[in-house]
């Protein structure tokens, strides 16, 4: 695999511009270390465009249709675009695809929420903290809706580590964590043989002892694929006989995970020195963290985008499809408050020309 050195913070496989070029998305990463959400794309096939926005301990992140969640420290914030709008956007007209404007923040507090995605009933949220499942609520931090059968009462003491969540079908299936504990942090004590995927729906485990399992989902046939961040490698649990098989192997921490098309994007990560798994796991821990992008058919690694400075460890990695040009703007960005977006496409821009306003 030919590596192209783009600058002094990152550089990347010379067939990842082509290949998200094809494939007409961006590519969405998440890094609570260094404080961002770093959307990658190719405008022609042949560059990587990349564009980072600063948050609080950014972790899960969530992509549906024409909404992107990012759940941050203390906080889980909601964006919505539309591309009418984005074309029109003052600052830089018939260019941006996407322009994901600031809806709805929940004030989650510690709940250190991990992975978040949408269902039927609203947004989910891996609730690390309270060792549950929630939906976010107006009226309440967040409310509570499933919790492991080992867990007896829920307080703020991270008892299993739960980390992962798969929805199949608009409903919670399957989700990850470290142990089966009822202290505080009791799954420390066995990280790399305790880790379990259970089955929300019955409350039945399907996979145990697994090192570190993570980023659980469901693939358009109906399997599940998950991460083994102990081994590096990303795994399948067929849907029709249950039997688990290695997939593809990133040799390396491993940890956010998205499908598109016949591609897996996984995200690599480097451990700190001092972090209680360094001397406990085998493959590199010293790397340039970043993204994979494996065949699903052969496991081969076909691309990946490394960072070079400042990024130690990526928590999640998600796919924008059909953007290439798509940007975050906050409630920091004095645009943000002349930005209306209404019903049924309709949407105003205050301070763009008269001709540019539209109306619903």
């Amino acid at each position: 695999m030919e590596i192209k050195s783009s600058n002094n913070f990152f550089n990347y496989s010379t067939s990842l511009p082509g290949i998200l070029f094809k494939l007409k998305c961006s590519l969405v990463i998440s890094t609570y270390q260094a404080g961002k959400v770093i959307i990658v794309s190719s405008l022609d096939g042949a560059h990587l465009r990349m564009y980072a926005k600063n948050f609080a301990r950014p972790m899960g992140l969530c992509v549906s249709g024409e909404k992107l969640a990012v759940v941050a420290q203390h906080k889980l914030h909601v964006y919505s675009s539309s591309p009418r709008m984005a074309i029109q956007f003052p600052p830089k007209p018939k260019f941006h695809d996407a322009v994901f404007l600031p809806q709805v923040t929940y004030y989650t507090g510690k709940a250190d929420m991990h992975e978040i995605d949408w269902g039927d009933e609203g947004l989910w949220t891996v609730n690390t903290a309270f060792s549950c499942l929630s939906l976010m609520d107006e009226a309440n931090h967040f409310k509570p809706m499933w919790k492991p059968p080992f867990i007896t009462k829920l307080t703020p003491e991270d008892k299993c580590h739960m980390n992962g969540l798969a929805i199949q079908d608009g409903k919670p299936k399957i989700v990850s964590m470290l142990g089966t504990t009822d202290t505080k942090k009791g799954w420390k004590a066995n990280m790399l043989e305790g880790g379990i995927l259970m089955d929300v729906t019955d409350n039945k485990v399907i996979s145990d002892k697994l090192p570190i399992p993570h980023s659980p989902l469901f693939d358009k046939n109906g399997d599940l694929l998950f991460l083994l961040s102990g081994t590096g490698k990303v795994m399948r649990q067929s849907s029709t006989t249950g039997e688990i098989k290695e997939v593809a192997s990133a040799n390396a921490f491993v940890r956010g995970m998205d499908l598109y098309e016949d591609m897996i994007f996984v995200g690599k990560s480097s451990l700190r020195k001092t972090s209680t798994m360094y001397d406990l796991l085998s493959f590199p821990k010293d790397i340039n963290p970043g993204v994979g992008i494996f065949d699903q058919k052969t496991g081969e690694e076909i691309a990946q985008i490394n960072f070079l400075q400042r990024i130690t460890e990526i928590f999640d990695v998600k796919i924008m499809p059909n953007l290439i040009r798509p940007i975050i703007v906050d409630e920091e960005d004095e645009i943000a408050k002349s930005a209306f977006k209404l019903p049924n496409g309709g949407f105003f821009w205050e301070k763009a020309n008269s001709e540019d306003k539209k109306e619903a």
